[in-house]
């Protein structure tokens, strides 16, 4: 036989080995490529080629989990396993023993673990490996091994919950709960969950924060309620199946991509515990990943909107800021009344012309004593004509006057008949004052006061989304 025969004959066993000490899908198969590196490298065969490549594997693992430890610490939120669908080593006639050591409930109690405590758990507890194949395994004694091993079973025992033991009343009540949970039947989600379930989801910063930290049925149902509907209705799939060694599911987006994958706990005939698992980083070996994010907002969109998919956008529209003065206005020069559009001076018909052309306006008026200035009372009524119908908002750029001041411009263009969305805004600046009297100018003044404005081209074009047939009266 081969080195390349051997070799691939231990895989699964090296693999699963690897696996059940990282947590980690991918490092176990770096883990196990490396160890093949070695062997194949190696200038003599080993007397024996399973005791070899095991020791490479362990010391490889141990290595990569004392310098993983470092990054979980600094993981952002809740940190999952990898999520693994098939274990690649097959005993039947341990088969729940070994789906249980991969489950995740089980996994993340081995993070109590110190490396060489959860390599000598792995090596003792999962796969009945003898102590001296252990200490040559992990370069430690026998005695010192067996003491490794009695410190990892009492922090097993020590920390692991009474989950539930019978596996096929597990899949009978995970089938039920999936049932549930796609019909949105919330008395029927009620009945399966406990009072004190949690939902959790591990995204690692990378994906959306579904399900951070809801605990207890009455959170747990309404999110569980809410979403499947959405989810379905552009075009994900829910698909149950084996995760971990035991009942989960993987969610699918439109395109047959992984959103997520979905473990679950049993206590007491409920369901204590749904894990979900969203860092792309994390998915990668399972196949294609979805962009959680567009999921999520075409998620958002379906809620908003009813329908999926969405309607076609109208094409971007242009906006620009204007200031009248560009135009020498406001038309103070006029001796005609407003609604007298012959007979206007040349400036006011250009000034006329450039608030024709526009869709949608945005006011920025100053205070002055509360209302807005004649001057720009004025330019208002002279371009009245241009102005009507069309969708305004109003930006009032002083202190508390503002506000009045923007509540007059408002009653005025109201009386054109501009089509007032309702959008107002001022710009309070009693940061600016010590004890509100002395004005004490600073750097924060211009941080404050500037950006809004520089913003209202962008506030501008959204207007007219905004408006509709019904805010535009009839002449």
């Amino acid at each position: 036989m081969t080195r390349a025969e051997e070799f691939q004959g231990l895989r699964p066993l090296l693999s699963s080995i690897a696996y059940r000490i990282l947590g980690s899908v991918t490092e176990a198969e770096d883990a196990v490529q490396e160890a093949w590196l070695r062997y194949e490298a190696s200038p003599t065969p080993p007397d024996s080629t399973r005791a070899y490549l095991t020791t490479v594997v362990t010391r490889i693992s141990i290595n990569v989990l004392n310098s993983a430890r470092v990054r979980r610490e600094e993981y952002v939120g809740p940190w999952f396993p990898e999520p693994l669908l098939t274990d690649p080593y097959q005993d039947p006639e341990r088969a729940a023993e070994l789906a249980d050591s991969v489950s995740t409930a089980v996994l993340l109690l081995m993070e109590r673990l110190t490396p060489l405590e959860r390599a000598v758990f792995v090596l003792r507890e999962v796969f009945d490996f003898g102590f001296q194949e252990i200490a040559t395994a992990i370069g430690r004694s026998e005695a010192a091994c067996r003491q490794l091993v009695v410190r990892a079973r009492r922090h097993m025992t020590e920390g692991r919950p009474r989950f539930e033991a019978d596996r096929r009343a597990c899949e009978r009540l995970a089938a039920r709960f999936f049932g549930a949970f796609t019909e949105g039947d919330v008395d029927g989600l009620r009945e399966l969950l406990a009072t004190d379930v949690r939902l959790v989801a591990d995204s690692g910063g990378k994906a959306p924060q579904w399900a951070t930290g809801y605990v207890g049925a009455d959170h747990v149902i309404p999110v569980l309620a809410a979403s499947i509907p959405l989810f379905v209705r552009i075009g994900g799939v829910m698909q149950p199946r084996q995760v971990n060694g035991g009942p989960g599911a993987i969610f699918r987006d439109r395109d047959a991509k992984i959103v997520n994958t979905w473990t679950l706990d049993f206590r007491d005939g409920r369901i204590q515990t749904i894990r979900t698992v969203s860092n792309p980083e994390k998915l990668g070996h399972l196949g294609p990943v979805a962009d959680a994010w567009t999921v999520l907002r075409d998620m958002e969109q379906a809620t908003k909107s009813g329908i999926w998919p969405p309607p076609t956008p109208d094409p971007p529209r242009a906006s620009t800021s204007w200031d009248p003065s560009e135009h020498e206005l406001p038309p103070l020069d006029e001796s005609v009344p407003a609604a007298q559009a012959p007979g206007r001076q040349p400036h006011t018909v250009r000034g006329a012309e450039r608030v024709g052309s526009y869709d949608a306006i945005v006011m920025v008026t100053p205070e002055n004593n509360t209302a807005p200035s004649a001057s720009s009372t004025n330019a208002i009524d002279h371009l009245c004509q241009e102005r009507a119908g069309k969708p305004g908002a109003y930006v009032g750029d002083g202190i508390v006057g503002a506000v009045t001041a923007v509540q007059r411009l408002r009653a005025q263009t109201g009386g054109l008949r501009v089509a007032d969305i309702g959008p107002q805004v001022a710009l309070i600046l009693r940061e600016d004052f010590e004890g509100l009297t002395d004005f004490q100018p600073r750097d924060l003044h211009d941080e404050q006061v500037r950006p809004p404005p520089d913003e209202l081209p962008a506030w501008a074009q959204a207007l007219r989304r905004e408006a509709s047939p019904a805010l535009h009266p009839t002449a």
